[in-house]
């Protein structure tokens, strides 16, 4: 449901310095779409923690950061894809707080000169390709495939790509378990430069589309341009209709000409997929996976990506200087003074200890009080000289003892039976339970609707939650705790010992181990 606000004072924009949910500070702004804004934001209660903020103003029915947060959620811990921690409404804009992440693909190449090597250009293929795959096995279409929704990763030297921008997503598999039909649709979806021949044709989209977007994108980082680039036609309609005929004119060979054939056989392969084929990715990635051993046998050198070359990516060497002194001259340049060892403890058998200790006993009957006391005597028992002298004691056998303890597991998504089903930004409790989220720290926020903070079991206020996120899961009862709890605190030592440590009761619990963060 949308909310519509008159008052001048809550349609103000966000600014540099507005903090949202008193948590989370805006320093800086990072971008700008048709879908609201991103901005760089602090996380003020986790260690100034940096995150991204995406925003969009709440004005149409339709909104495309709504969908993108379902997509995100369904994609966590997925290598390639931002990880969301936080959503929610404030005021008149919905918002979604993610990790922060690098520079575009589009930003980049234009850095690295306008086009990348066939190295790069072919590892960044290889790595689009899993990420699309990923995408498809959780039944989502992408459709917006271009260079700049691919982004590297944070830090200094990046080599890990993500997959961005949900925002025109849509299932393949309907509710009913059902691949979408391949009708005409109105309008172009997408980019038309990366767009696939059928999205030009106005038609349902599927896998293959997006894989022959991403063959336009290849193509463009490779080479640096496209046949329709810069076509000199104001009008959109007329342009995009241009650049539909020219995509439909030409051949994968001729697209292809100044690349390696690797190009080629990938266009080849997905302009012929059927509308509901499942792609072979495992045979698209070895197109480029073979032109690359071949690159790095000629190289012969440690491979690197394009931007790990510009100064921004480039790491500052600290070099370690070793200074080497004159044995004969180092020990009076530092003044070490040798000190001579203290001789060694003689060796004593136990009667030889058991004499010396009588004889202090009877000294110390015959001393006077006034004698100042001795130092301490420091004894080593020497060793038996022959295994005969070795005591004869029975061999103890320790049994490895591993406790398993019950844990809170994170429900799986993607059940079955919930194919097309997404929770909304507003979810009801059963919604909460399938995705693990809750209401963050019992706050509302001041458009009256709570912030949803993802669990993952690892912060102390979720622990205060299991009462609504944990229904299905299987914990032990009172009872069984506190009979399997004194099998663990009350043991007999010397009992336990004499039973060679028989093992103790465990309580048993998920097979599944720990679960892993958000991070």
């Amino acid at each position: 449901m949308r909310h519509h606000y008159e008052s001048d004072e809550e349609e103000e924009e966000l600014k540099i310095g507005d903090v949202i949910q008193g948590r989370f500070s805006i320093s800086q702004k990072i971008g700008e779409g048709s879908f609201g804004q991103v901005y760089k934001v602090i996380d003020q209660k986790s260690g100034d923690q940096v995150m991204a903020m995406k925003v969009e103003v709440e004005e149409e029915d339709y909104s495309m950061l709504e969908k993108e947060i379902k997509v995100l959620i369904e994609m966590r811990k997925k290598t390639g894809f931002p990880q969301i921690k936080f959503y929610g409404q404030e005021k008149r804009f919905t918002y979604c707080i993610m990790t922060m992440l690098g520079k575009n693909l589009e930003s980049v190449v234009r850095k690295c000169g306008g086009n990348f090597d066939l190295g790069t250009s072919l590892k960044i293929g290889i790595q689009m390709i899993d990420r699309i795959e990923t995408l498809h096995n959780s039944r989502f279409l992408h459709r917006d495939i271009k260079p700049d929704n691919f982004v590297l990763e944070a830090g200094p030297s990046p080599k890990l790509i993500y997959l961005i921008d949900f925002g025109l997503s849509k299932h393949y598999i309907n509710s009913k378990g059902d691949h979408i039909q391949h009708v005409k649709k109105a309008g172009l979806i997408g980019t038309a430069r990366y767009a696939s021949i059928s999205a030009h044709d106005e038609m349902e989209q599927g896998r293959k589309d997006d894989l022959e977007s991403i063959g336009y994108v290849l193509i463009y980082l490779a080479s640096g341009t496209l046949p329709w680039m810069n076509l000199q036609i104001e009008q959109k309609d007329l342009k995009y209709a241009k650049i539909h005929h020219m995509k439909k004119a030409i051949k994968p060979d001729v697209l292809c000409a100044k690349l390696p054939r690797c190009f080629t056989k990938f266009m080849q392969d997905v302009r012929a997929y059927e509308f509901k084929q499942q792609p072979n990715y495992q045979l698209l990635k070895s197109y480029f996976q073979e032109e690359l051993e071949q690159i790095q046998k000629e190289r012969k050198g440690q491979f690197q990506y394009d931007w790990e070359k510009l100064p921004e990516y480039q790491q500052k060497k600290k070099h370690l200087t070793v200074h080497i002194m004159q044995q004969s001259s180092k020990e009076e340049k530092v003044n070490v003074i040798k000190q001579k060892e203290p001789p060694k403890p003689v060796p004593q058998t136990f009667e030889q200890i058991m004499q010396d200790t009588k004889k202090m006993k009877s000294t110390k009957k015959t001393t006077s009080h006034k004698t100042k006391k001795k130092d301490p005597i420091m004894i080593n028992i020497a060793e038996p000289e022959s295994p005969a002298q070795m005591p004869s004691f029975g061999v103890l056998n320790l049994k490895p003892y591993q406790q398993q303890n019950s844990f809170l597991q994170i429900p799986q998504l993607n059940s079955s039976g919930l194919i097309d089903y997404l929770p909304s930004l507003n979810p009801s409790i059963a919604t909460s339970k399938m995705n693990n989220y809750h209401q963050s720290e019992d706050v509302l926020s001041e458009g009256r609707l709570p912030i949803w903070e993802l669990g993952d079991g690892s912060i102390p206020g979720f622990q205060k939650m299991i009462g609504y996120v944990t229904k299905g899961i299987k914990k032990p009862n009172a009872d069984f705790q506190r009979k399997n709890r004194k099998a663990h605190t009350q043991i007999d030592t010397i009992k336990k010992m004499s039973q060679n440590l028989v093992q103790p009761k465990t309580i048993q619990g998920d097979d599944e181990g720990i679960p892993e963060g958000l991070d």
